[in-house]
């Protein structure tokens, strides 16, 4: 499958299984969030328990559709056809492109999806007190060599090497592949969606 670079407009090729996942365009270097796509994300559908045609709980005719019974005025998730209470939590797929968008879903029928991507750390993190802790270490161990050396230069040149060390610590970074988020999302498509 192939997607176009939301910086660049690159054309790239995208693996099935990086949907959801950041990866670095390989023109511009700019990492981005690979897109679901409904006709890629599972090969399989999940299939409607029950008869579609009447409500789960007093067997009513409904429209296919329905999540709602006008007679006995319960809701139930569009998926399982379990019974959905007011205090319980209902969620509804944001995705256009799936059979359950628009529809109530009960939390039996979503799935938590992690979105990895890149994050940058600081190697050594020194906050404000290790700074001045350094800042003294340097001066201390300038002035004894100051007193050994018997110069001013050597104390001085120690003290801003020590101080110099520190920088380079507080400047170096790593980055490593984390979970940034995990959101709730639709267990027919893999789609982020919203809770009502």
């Amino acid at each position: 499958m192939e997607i176009a670079c939301p910086h660049c407009s690159q054309a790239l090729p995208v693996p099935d299984h990086s949907a959801g996942q950041y990866m670095p365009c390989p023109e511009c270097k700019v990492p981005f969030v690979a897109p679901h796509i409904a006709s890629r994300v599972m090969e399989c559908t999940i299939r409607r328990r029950g008869d579609k045609t009447k409500c789960p709980a007093c067997g009513w005719g409904l429209d296919e559709d329905a999540y709602r019974c006008p007679k006995c005025r319960i809701y139930f998730c569009y998926t399982c056809r379990a019974r959905v209470g007011r205090q319980e939590d209902q969620y509804q797929c944001a995705d256009q492109s799936c059979s359950c968008y628009g529809k109530l879903l009960c939390s039996a029928c979503t799935v938590m999806v992690s979105q990895e991507g890149p994050v940058t750390r600081p190697t050594f993190p020194i906050d404000e007190g290790m700074a001045w802790l350094g800042f003294w270490v340097g001066v201390i161990i300038g002035c004894i060599g100051w007193y050994f050396a018997g110069s001013f230069w050597v104390g001085l040149g120690t003290a801003i090497s020590i101080w110099g060390i520190l920088v380079w610590l507080a400047v170096q970074t790593t980055t490593t592949t984390e979970t940034l988020a995990t959101p709730r999302c639709c267990i027919q498509c893999r789609h982020p969606i919203k809770c009502l």
